[in-house]
């Protein structure tokens, strides 16, 4: 699990096909009033 708004990244060396899951809770941090977000750049 990593925070929305920490940076994170992504790579697969293992030469095979990977598959990554996204899940957003934004609509639940939203509602308790915990939601970040920050520009790129």
């Amino acid at each position: 699990m990593v925070p929305s708004w920490q940076w994170h990244s992504h790579e697969n060396t293992s030469g095979e096909d990977a598959i990554l899951f996204s899940i957003n809770d934004r609509p639940s941090t939203e509602a308790l009033g915990l939601y970040r977000e920050e520009a790129e750049g």
